[in-house]
Order: C-alpha cells, then sequence, then structure tokens
C-alpha cells in the first residue's frame, strides 16, 4: 500500500479487496458516488497521516464510512489496489458474531446509515 501511495501521490489513501473469514470482498476503483450511497472502503487502509482528519467519537456505528466522507469533503480521494491484501479471521472474537449480529439489528444500522447519510448532506468539494 505504501508503494501505491508513493507512486500516486494524487491519492490521499490505499485501500484493497480482503477476506473476511472464508468470503472475499472484491471491491472495485475509487467512485465518490458510489462511497456517498454505501460504506465500501475497509478500516484498514493506509492513508496519509496529514490527511488523517480524525474519528467523529460521537458515533456509535459508521465512523469509518463517516472518515471516508470527510475526507472526501476536503477533497481527499483514495486509490484502489486490485489484490486481496489482508484476511479478517473470524472465530472466536467479534468478527465471528459481526454478521448475524447485523442481520438482528438491521433497523439499528439503518438508522445509523441515515445519521451519517444526513450528516454529510451538504455539497462536496471532493474531485471524483
Amino acid at each position: 500500500m505504501s508503494k501505491v501511495l508513493d507512486e500516486n501521490p494524487g491519492a490521499s489513501y490505499a485501500y484493497s479487496s480482503f477476506k473476511f473469514g472464508w468470503k472475499t470482498f472484491k471491491l472495485w476503483e475509487f467512485d465518490a458516488d458510489r462511497l456517498r450511497q454505501m460504506p465500501f472502503i475497509h478500516t484498514t487502509s493506509l492513508m496519509r497521516r496529514e490527511h488523517f482528519p480524525g474519528f467523529d467519537e460521537s458515533l456509535k456505528r459508521l465512523q469509518d464510512w463517516d472518515l471516508w466522507l470527510t475526507m472526501l469533503e476536503k477533497g481527499y480521494n483514495g486509490i484502489w489496489i486490485q489484490e486481496v491484501l489482508f484476511n479478517v479471521k473470524t472465530g472466536g472474537t467479534m468478527s465471528s458474531w459481526l454478521p448475524s449480529f447485523l442481520a438482528k439489528r438491521n433497523k439499528e444500522y439503518q438508522a445509523s446509515v441515515e445519521v451519517v447519510r444526513k450528516k454529510h448532506s451538504q455539497p462536496y468539494g471532493g474531485r471524483k
């Protein structure tokens, strides 16, 4: 990821596809419009320190999506690496129960989505 950032000085962060247990999450090239619609960039991304605005600690969920949207508003974009670069292990940790937790808490999740969307509903200054 560091090499990709070095080779792309216009990118503020690099992200890749990843595995969550047995499932591969194949991501796609940076797309500002898609990012506004849904969270798709994982927190294991590498970002330039000087572009990191910090997390909004008042949010209970989706702090990562809020981070990417905040960076987008500041004109900071990401670059996708077309490889699976990491694995999230499951079994005995939060990761093992996370999918079932989300399914049971869909209303809470959707409410969190709306909180982030409302926070970022103003026009964006970022570039695509």
